[in-house]
């Protein structure tokens, strides 16, 4: 997987440290319970050849897609990401996580860019992630994206169409939100520039 130096703040310099191969964790943990690629596709929707791409760090899959993979595990999404989540209890006093440069969890293609924040932290309540879309329609974008909750966004940098199934497409420039019901069908587009950054804060 490529660093994502382009997600970083301007002027800001970070670790030379790689970015954890989510796909050769996942690739481990599907080996450890003994089931095929063709199991793990047959239970959880994605494709063999995605799947296959994703465990060599060949493609990225969506967050709806890792939360099929950590339902199917039985694990909680953060510890999809293997990074030492077990080191904090779950839903203890206080707790807390801080999110270092040069420790994001980074899971991209050629399309998307997301940076899961937070993910040593087991049983949250919400899964906070940033995310960079070059796709500009419907038809590069695909399937519509939904699962169980709602979600907030908010536009750092660029311009942000958010198309649903539900109502018309809402473009949103830097600095402003939206909260929606996420189990709607919906997807990013850019629509000024190469791409637009924007934080997603999904709840379930």
């Amino acid at each position: 997987m490529q660093k994502a130096k382009n997600l970083q703040p301007r002027g800001k310099q970070t670790s030379s440290r790689p970015n954890l191969a989510v796909g050769e964790h996942v690739r481990q943990m599907r080996q450890q319970r003994g089931w095929t690629l063709a199991y793990v596709s047959d239970h959880t929707g994605i494709t063999l050849s995605s799947l296959s791409k994703f465990e060599r760090d060949k493609q990225s899959i969506s967050y709806v897609q890792l939360l099929e993979l950590a339902n199917l595990f039985q694990v909680e999404l953060g510890e999809l990401f293997d990074s030492g989540s077990a080191n904090l209890t779950p839903k203890a006093l206080g707790r807390r996580s801080i999110s270092r440069l040069d420790e994001q969890r980074v899971v991209e293609d050629s399309k998307m860019s997301d940076i899961y924040l937070a993910t040593d932290l087991l049983e949250k309540g919400m899964t906070p992630i940033i995310c960079e879309t070059k796709f500009k329609s419907l038809e590069e974008w695909g399937e519509w994206s939904k699962h169980a909750g709602e979600e907030f966004v908010y536009v750092i940098e660029g311009q942000l169409l958010l198309c649903t199934t539900m109502y018309a497409p809402v473009e949103l420039c830097t600095g402003e939100s939206i909260y929606f019901d996420s189990e709607v069908g919906h997807a990013y587009l850019a629509t000024a520039g190469d791409s637009c950054r924007f934080l997603s804060v999904c709840h379930s």
